[in-house]
Order: structure tokens, then C-alpha cells, then sequence
């Protein structure tokens, strides 16, 4: 029971997750500046339309991952890695970001790390703890 419950609500963050990533997608395509404000706010000037567009097809990808996933949450499967490497790969970029190129504040990398950071942990925590051959089943 417990492990349907842990798939239940991972299922359910994915989807927020996916969510939030489709509401970046329409801003980077719509509108860039917003990226130059609240994201890369002390390199405003690195920041271009084309920038924006490119951010929005990365993220349209990570979202598409997230709702793969959570429409079926097996450990084991390979989506489920795919999904786990691309929050890895976020942190990754938003940690460099902020600490080798310092192009943001704390501020502004704290949400999109704090939700890397979560999923990550999660995740891995749920492959580590589901023998190989035994998928965590959706509640019924």
C-alpha cells in the first residue's frame, strides 16, 4: 500500500512539475524579457528572443518527460531515468548559473533548484528502493 501511495503522489508532482514547465514554455516563446527579469536578471543582455525559444523547446521536452512518467511511474522503466537525467541536467545548469558564470541571483535559482533538487532525492530514492522486476503500481 504504502508503495501506491509514494507512486500516487510522485505522480501527482510530475504533473505539477509539467504544469509549471508548459506556463516557461509559453513565456519563453511569448516573451523573453521576462527570462532577462526573473531568471538571468544580472545578464539581462545574454538573453534573446532566440534564447527564450530555445529554453522553451528544452523545457517542452522535460515536460513532456515528466507527464510520460507520471502517467506511469515504473522505476525501472526507461523513461523514468530519462526523466530523473533531466532534473539532473537542470540542476546541473541553473547550479552553474549561479556559481561559475553568475549570471543569477539566489533568488532566482532558488525555485527551479529546490524543484530539481526534490525530484531528484525522490526519485532516486524510489529506484533505490524498488527491486529490479517489481514496478510500483498506480492505486486502483
Amino acid at each position: 500500500m504504502a508503495a501506491k501511495n509514494i507512486s500516487i503522489l510522485l505522480s501527482a508532482w510530475l504533473y505539477v512539475v509539467a504544469a509549471l514547465r508548459i506556463l516557461s514554455v509559453v513565456v519563453g516563446i511569448t516573451n523573453a524579457a521576462i527570462f532577462q527579469d526573473r531568471l538571468f536578471s544580472k545578464a539581462q543582455g545574454q538573453v534573446s528572443p532566440l534564447y527564450g525559444r530555445t529554453f522553451s523547446t528544452w523545457t517542452f521536452t522535460t515536460c513532456v518527460l515528466c507527464v510520460l512518467t507520471a502517467r506511469n511511474p515504473d522505476p525501472h522503466a526507461p523513461i523514468f531515468t530519462a526523466t530523473l537525467f533531466s532534473f539532473v541536467s537542470a540542476l546541473a545548469h541553473f547550479s552553474t548559473e549561479l556559481l561559475w558564470f553568475e549570471t543569477m541571483t539566489l533568488g532566482n535559482a532558488l525555485s527551479p533548484l529546490v524543484v530539481a533538487s526534490i525530484s531528484i532525492v525522490w526519485m532516486s530514492t524510489i529506484l533505490a528502493i524498488t527491486p529490479v522486476g517489481e514496478a510500483m503500481e498506480k492505486g486502483e
